[in-house]
């Protein structure tokens, strides 16, 4: 859905600001914790493959009876027990990363040993708590903790291993300050604009970056943001833009004027020297 989509998406910039902030002070705030772990809980809610897991668990338990006593007819309550299990099982990690997550971002531990230990911590919840949902509607066939901890452990540790896995490059802090240290301008752009770089234009003391998903501005000089490219990517058309070859579409004049038209549908300056340079490349598209 869309809506979720842009939950996600909303989440990944607010949680790169706040690594932004932590990675240039060398340390974070309670505040900055805060605001992490809200972001972290946020991207971690709208992504689809945690309601993938959700329903890849239910249906698991219905059609394989793992979870219940194979030789009790539990009736028509059936499902609606299943779903209330796969839904406890689905968000409570969730609630145990407001507790953990903040150990990430204030100690700097381990985010995949956070993770196994989420797993851990929350298949001996679920193990103790699961029995009572069924409890409410029936007398028998009830399967207890020591029935159920270690196949919803081994569940827990591949479901969120893989869901860590998905997400690590965007909610590890460690990971950010890795990429934000590399000469990658991909890297310097916030999650909801990183894509193919169409073209660079310096503006005062800042580089506009232009992408297929839309415009950030960086501070830094052309030279250094030139620098951080490929040099076959593209080509530096004017003192103060740089525009990528898969981006040109044709070369065009005004009076005196010549400009290069972008896939985005923009219009980038040409100085002169370049306009041969430009004219062959087009030529030989």
């Amino acid at each position: 859905m869309a809506w979720q989509q842009l939950r996600f998406s909303l989440g990944l910039v607010n949680l790169e600001k706040v690594f932004l902030d932590i990675h240039k002070n060398g340390k974070a705030t309670s505040k900055q914790c805060r605001s992490a772990t809200r972001e972290f809980i946020r991207i971690s809610l709208f992504h689809p493959d945690l309601y993938f897991i959700v329903a890849g668990l239910a249906l698991i338990v219905f059609t394989t009876r793992s979870f219940s006593d194979t030789s009790i007819d539990y009736g028509p309550w059936r499902p609606l027990v299943i779903t209330l299990a796969s839904v406890l099982a689905g968000f409570l990690p969730v609630l145990i990363w407001v507790l953990l997550f903040p150990l990430h971002i204030m100690k700097r531990v381990n985010i995949w040993l956070l993770t196994v230990v989420n797993a851990i911590i929350s298949a001996n919840i679920f193990a103790f708590i699961e029995p009572i949902i069924p409890n409410y509607f029936y007398t028998q066939g009830v399967l207890h903790y020591k029935d159920l901890i270690y196949g919803i452990t081994v569940f827990y540790l591949i479901a969120l291993l893989y869901l860590q896995m998905r997400l690590n490059k965007y909610v590890c802090l460690n990971c950010y300050g890795d990429r934000h240290d590399t000469k990658d301008m991909h890297n310097l752009l916030p999650a909801d604009k990183r894509g193919e770089i169409l073209a660079l234009s310096a503006q005062d003391h800042y580089v506009e970056i232009a992408t297929v998903h839309g415009f950030h501005l960086n501070r830094m000089s052309m030279k250094e943001a030139v620098e951080m490219l490929p040099e076959k990517a593209g080509m530096q058309v004017h003192r103060s833009h740089w525009v990528a070859y898969n981006a040109m579409i044709s070369l065009n004049r005004t009076s005196d004027r010549y400009q290069i038209e972008l896939r985005n549908g923009a219009q980038v300056p040409v100085s002169r020297s370049k306009i041969t340079e430009v004219k062959a490349f087009l030529n030989q598209v």
